[in-house]
């Protein structure tokens, strides 16, 4: 006999205060409710997001409905105990980045010479070789607690699909663009809890950037801006000048809530 296990149409129902959710089930093929809550466990989800925030499952009854189909409920709500608490860590050590190009030129001696449209540290060749700077990174890693049946080899793998993107829309309060995710550490947790730690990295998204005459350029966190620069003359003088800012999407993007978790 085939075994099929659906939800139910039209059969899902909120509250608000307190926040829960209820799905139904119906699962074919299957001749004892153990089977049946046992495949329960595992084809319906741990948590569940409504307006109120994440909920998470709480209960499954199981009801025989006829010769090998039976009707299951899974209950959702929030979390009295631990599960679905996190807790992180942090540095804001920050990262280095090669610019080539500076904010702005605030002096020049003798006052007389010409700018080089913030350009830094020119060659004989007229390229400019730049520097070394200090940038705004926020490393933070998140320990959260999952409820039984949702950390299994699934996870893993779904963790290790969305390692090295970025967030599509805002997480935690930090804006689409500015947050890496760069990988999950966990174990097991089929048969418990588990918790798993998230590894992320935030750059702040930046906005009417000026290089040279061009103005008004934006770049998410996570994205890499350069600059194609051309010669330029003045006064007989050579030089350069960006003739173009280009800013390159390198990474994916994601919607963190949903991939995560929380």
């Amino acid at each position: 006999m085939t075994i099929s296990f659906e939800e139910r149409p039209n059969t899902r129902r909120t509250t608000s205060n307190p926040p829960t959710a209820t799905f139904e089930w119906v699962c074919e093929g299957v001749a004892d409710s153990g089977s049946v809550k046992a495949l329960a466990l595992s084809g319906t989800p741990a948590s569940v997001f409504v307006e109120e925030g994440v909920l998470f499952r709480d209960q499954i009854e199981v009801n025989e409905a006829g010769f090998c189909v039976y009707y299951v409920t899974v209950s959702y709500k929030k979390t009295k105990n631990e599960t679905g608490s996190y807790g992180f860590n942090f540095s804001s050590s920050g990262g280095t980045l090669h610019i080539t190009h500076s904010r702005e030129t605030v002096n020049k001696y003798p006052g007389t010479i010409r700018t080089q449209n913030q350009a830094i540290d020119l060659g004989k060749d007229n390229v400019p070789r730049g520097t070394e700077i200090i940038i705004p990174a926020l490393k933070m890693s998140y320990r959260f607690k999952h409820p039984l049946g949702v950390v299994n080899e699934a996870f893993a793998i779904a963790m290790y699909e969305v390692t090295g993107t970025v967030n599509s829309a805002s997480w935690h309060g930090m804006p689409a663009g500015e947050v890496l995710f760069m990988g999950a550490d966990g174990s097991d947790g089929t048969d418990a809890e588990a918790e798993v730690t998230y590894n992320v990295i935030r750059e702040k998204n930046l906005s009417d950037l000026v290089i040279g005459a061009i103005t008004g350029i934006a770049k998410d966190g996570h994205d890499f801006l350069w600059v194609h620069w051309q010669d330029d003359v003045v006064d007989g003088k050579p030089g350069v000048k960006p003739r173009g800012v280009y800013v390159e999407r390198l990474y994916r993007r994601v919607d963190f809530s949903a991939a995560l978790g929380f």
